[in-house]
């Protein structure tokens, strides 16, 4: 899928459905594996105290964020940085991780029974009473280590690592060394992706000092990470850098040629085995789920563009996209 990561998403509208004449036609089948596991590392110590409200409604937009991007099969994991926690995953609805999947007809199924947002809301709560020596480095190592947390980590899925943080990290081992083993675990390097909310900042009332450790670790992931103050009161950059995962995922479908303006295209899903086919009308006309075309740096070839479909759906094999357009 061709998700504009970075540049200029300017969208074009689309209208109307495809005529006859110098239609372009592309179908890419979806990539077979649509697993993702997210773990967040957040700082429970006195130092998180004033960011508490801000933090919940950053949580809660983060979510809201990664649920449609990320809904094929999704696993999201919440330990604290505390290292006299182990870098054991937290529970509060009766799992150690929420679970989310989007199918064909993109109905979610969960594993918990009242809003997702609201569920990893409470469980990313993880308060201020910690210790005020905190290792997010070593408890995500731990957290992701062979055999802990059962269930959560999955060998083929791609991985995504968010650090939310009011200090620095003081894991006793060289940052180049956790940055290799978070690597590691992915197949790929494009298996993994990093995002950070730490200081420095400095707000009317919230301040925290520089993280060099984390800032470090950043940059061992180059175009597969993304920092942010934690001060800021939208976290939402963050979900860019996984926003990679989803790009290697499911394919690129970039358009080569120039279009008819007005737009004249069409979008389905199509099930080779069943030739099964669901239409996705554009947006803004129509409600989740929708696509548009937008403008895609990603995209090699003029004019640089490419089809976005909000929410990505489902993890079934088989599956392709199919999409026309009228061209110049």
């Amino acid at each position: 899928m061709a998700f504009a990561a970075c540049g200029d998403n300017t969208e074009l509208m689309p209208v109307d459905t495809v005529g006859t004449s110098r239609v372009l036609r592309r179908s890419v089948p979806l990539a077979s594996n649509q697993t993702f596991d997210i773990l967040f590392v957040i700082d429970d110590s006195p130092a998180m105290a004033p960011f508490a409200t801000q933090l919940a409604a950053n949580e809660r937009e983060m979510i809201q964020l990664l649920t449609p991007m990320f809904g094929p099969d999704l696993h999201l994991g919440v330990i604290t940085a505390d290292p006299a926690d182990g870098g054991k995953l937290r529970a509060t609805t009766g799992a150690d991780f929420l679970t989310t999947a989007i199918q064909f007809d993109f109905s979610v199924q969960t594993n918990v029974s009242g809003p997702l947002a609201d569920a990893f809301v409470a469980l990313a709560d993880v308060g201020s009473a910690g210790g005020a020596t905190t290792q997010p480095l070593a408890m995500a190592q731990a957290a992701l280590a062979l055999g802990a947390n059962p269930g959560f980590r999955r060998d083929d899925a791609h991985l995504g690592v968010v650090f939310m943080t009011a200090g620095d990290d003081s894991s006793p081992g060289a940052v180049s060394d956790y940055a290799n083993a978070l690597h590691q675990l992915g197949t790929d390097p494009s298996d993994v992706a990093v995002g950070i909310a730490s200081g420095p900042c400095n707000t009317s009332s919230l301040s925290a000092p520089e993280a060099p450790r984390l800032t470090a670790f950043a940059a061992q992931s180059p175009n597969r990470a993304r920092h942010v103050a934690v001060c800021d009161d939208s976290f939402a950059d963050l979900a860019s850098s996984l926003l990679q995962l989803r790009r290697y995922a499911g394919g690129e479908q970039c358009i080569d040629e120039p279009l008819a303006m007005p737009l004249e295209c069409s979008f389905w899903l199509e099930h080779r085995a069943t030739s099964e086919q669901r239409i996705i009308e554009p947006c803004p006309e129509s409600t989740s789920p929708c696509w548009s075309i937008v403008r895609d740096p990603m995209c090699s070839a003029e004019p640089h563009i490419g089809p976005k479909l909000v929410p990505f759906p489902f993890p079934e094999t088989g599956v392709t996209e199919e999409i026309q357009c009228v061209v110049e």
